[in-house]
């Protein structure tokens, strides 16, 4: 029986990508934070997140890293990362969010985040205040969000992201010194820049046995195939070794195989399971 490509695409989002619009360091780099002193080796990984190859982190010394406090919601707080801001931490696979407790007015309020970014990706300010991870220039691999503020009452607060080499930047406005703590966050999500091709369990397994040539029917025959411009269509097909031999590791362990694709534009298999496709 011949089997029908059930292959799930899901295009989350409908890429748009804005024109970029790159900020200067304008003196940044003299900002008044705990990160901005130490060298590669004092620091650690606070956060990270995106697709193997294309991960962003948030660096912060150690010893801020040696005060986490796990919380009953999941999440992590750390302690004095900034001169009176602590920092609670969200994340899963594709995405990730700090947000920074300015305890009272004396706190720092230029938060200045040095990154960990993909090699030949830089930062991309944006008419809308986010910021775009951009790799070769063009290819877009995760954004932070336009930053928020907020007061103790819950009211905004003014606040907006500068970028400094590899660093970004949120300056968060004075608030009414009755007012504190303030909440900002930068929220990073990889997810906004990607879609899945996902295959069933039957699917990894027949790809894993009938080798390229069936990974390429397979892809397509899909109905999404229409929806895919040439060149990406081209990308998928070139991947078709990796993506038997990826497969392959999947059948072995009961997982199915899925297909990435960066920016819409940069196929890269993996494995998964624990998902509504994988049965």
């Amino acid at each position: 029986m011949i089997l029908t490509a059930l292959v799930a695409v899901l295009l989350s989002t409908a890429f748009v990508y804005p024109v970029a619009a790159d900020a200067g360091s304008d003196g940044l780099s003299q900002s008044r934070t705990t990160v901005g002193t130490l060298d590669t080796g004092e620091r650690g990984v606070l956060s990270k997140a995106g697709l193997d190859g294309y991960e962003v982190g948030v660096l912060v010394n150690r010893d801020v890293l040696d005060t986490e406090k796990r919380l009953d919601n999941g999440s992590k707080r750390y302690q004095e990362a900034f001169k009176g801001v602590d920092l609670v931490t969200r994340q899963d696979d594709l995405t990730f969010s700090v947000e920074a407790i300015l305890g009272d007015a004396s706190s720092e309020h230029k938060l200045a985040f040095q990154l960990d970014l993909p090699d030949k990706a830089h930062l991309s300010l944006q008419a809308d205040g986010s910021v775009v991870v951009l790799v070769d220039g063009t290819i877009p691999v995760g954004v932070f969000k336009p930053p928020w503020a907020r007061d103790a009452n819950g009211d905004g607060v003014e606040t907006f992201f500068e970028i400094d080499g590899q660093t970004l930047i949120q300056h968060v406005v004075d608030a009414d010194p009755d007012a504190y703590p303030v909440y900002a966050d930068p929220d990073f999500d990889a997810g906004i820049f990607t879609s899945t091709i996902y295959f069933d369990l039957s699917e990894t397994s027949i790809i894993c046995s009938g080798g390229a040539a069936v990974f390429t029917w397979l892809v397509q025959s899909g109905s999404y195939w229409l929806l895919i411009m040439g060149p990406v269509r081209a990308a998928i097909l070139a991947v078709a070794a990796s993506a038997v031999g990826v497969a392959c590791y999947a059948t072995a362990r009961s997982r199915c195989l899925k297909i990435k694709l960066i920016g819409h534009v940069i196929p890269v298999p993996l494995s998964y399971r624990d998902n509504q496709y994988c049965t």
